[in-house]
């Protein structure tokens, strides 16, 4: 039971040292290309799911949270596919050399989660001990704990950003009464 929540909280890290990288990337560039925003947006999902499966003992939630918004992921891929393909994103060098500050600024917060967790959690607990503990925060793991209090602020944004990106969709096709892609 130990092993399997180091292993969660190594793979939780690790997707959010690769969605904060990519949020380092783009940061001071004018021509954001759109691609690399859904790359960053799926790479959120994905930290999403992991935290809800964790944190929940209905694991159909995560899986039903992922299929919905990569569903609306591809159809934001189709409309940017079809309208930006040719774009090409431009980098400033002045703007590369804020990089590696902003790398070191993310390793030091990777660390202070890391004490932070270690602190907070002693990994010396024997499985009984472990048991106990989940069996007195039951009341934590259950579905509806999820939604209160604003607990999951990335997965809000998540759904809000897809149900706006729809809506314009849906209002670009029919203010033009087109479809979405060109058919020769």
């Amino acid at each position: 039971m130990m092993n399997f929540m180091k292993f969660h909280i190594i793979i939780l890290i690790i997707f959010m040292m690769i969605n904060l990288i990519l949020n380092i990337l783009p940061s001071y560039n004018k021509l954001i290309h759109p691609i690399i925003m859904s790359l960053i947006l799926l790479f959120l999902l994905l930290l999403c799911s992991l935290n809800v499966e964790i944190f929940s003992y209905l694991n159909w939630i995560s899986y039903l949270l992922y299929l919905i918004i990569v569903g609306g992921l591809m159809i934001i891929f189709l409309y940017f596919t079809s309208f930006i393909s040719n774009m090409k994103m431009s980098w400033k060098w002045n703007y590369l050399k804020m990089i590696p500050i902003k790398m070191i600024l993310l390793i030091l917060f990777i660390v202070l989660i890391l004490i932070k967790i270690n602190t907070e959690m002693n990994w010396n607990l024997n499985n009984k001990e472990m048991m106990n503990m989940f069996s007195s925060m039951n009341f934590k793991m259950s579905s509806m704990y999820m939604y209160m209090y604003n607990k999951y602020y990335s997965m809000l944004i998540c759904m809000i950003y897809l149900l706006i990106i729809l809506m314009f969709i849906v209002k670009i096709c029919i203010n033009k009464k087109l479809s979405l892609r060109k058919i020769n």
